[in-house]
């Protein structure tokens, strides 16, 4: 049985907050781990799906989880090495940062859909962004405060309610939503300059800069 004290202290109360804290802890990083490794294998997918059926040549959800998850290991190395080189950038004044983050741009559907290596990637995704780059800044601007418009009215109610799980589980969902569609649309522009560039014809593209 506390006693007085200890209330008055808010010793149990801080007591109680540390288990709650630890408690949750248990259960998050798990949770976290298993989201971002699904996460990696779901883009993957998701890039393959949009680019084959942007070009008209499905195929099988199998094959497509296949690939997905023989490209995980370049898809984490390729991600370090462009954020290694955006943070770099970005000490050396921000906007260094920000040209490589548009010239690496592509590196992700690069790596999962034509099988290159982590270095290769970069390197392709420079060449496909060359001559491109401001129109794809100002894509990149007009979809970050896009996300922030949708975010708004769904993000922020979630952090009113008072249930730590409901919050935790409706903010995954919502990012699921939101980084499906950017995955979507990054396909899409990955396929737009690969048409721009080497006249690759496909039944449905969408142009970002005509």
């Amino acid at each position: 049985m506390p006693k007085l004290e200890e209330f008055q202290s808010g010793t149990v109360q801080v007591e109680q907050f540390q288990q709650f804290i630890d408690g949750y802890n248990r259960v998050a990083l798990p949770v976290v781990l298993v989201a971002a490794v699904l996460s990696i294998i779901g883009y993957g997918v998701a890039s393959l799906v949009a680019f084959q059926q942007l070009s008209g040549k499905p195929r099988p959800l199998g094959d497509n989880l296949t690939q997905a998850l023989s490209r995980f290991f370049p898809l984490i190395g390729v991600y370090l090495l462009w954020s290694l080189g955006v943070m770099a950038g970005n000490l050396l004044f921000v906007i260094p940062g920000f040209m490589l983050a548009v010239r690496w741009g592509g590196f992700g559907q690069v790596c999962v859909i034509e099988k290159t290596g982590p270095i290769a990637s970069l390197k392709r995704s420079a060449e496909l962004t060359n001559g491109n780059r401001w129109p794809l800044f100002g894509l990149a601007i007009l979809v970050y405060f896009g996300v922030i418009l949708v975010y708004l009215p769904f993000g922020l109610p979630l952090m009113l309610i008072p249930s730590i799980p409901v919050q935790f589980f409706g903010g995954l969902l919502l990012n699921a939503v939101i980084v499906g569609y950017l995955y979507c649309l990054s396909v899409a522009v990955y396929q737009e300059l690969r048409r721009v560039k080497e006249g690759m014809e496909t039944p449905a593209t969408m142009s970002v800069f005509n």
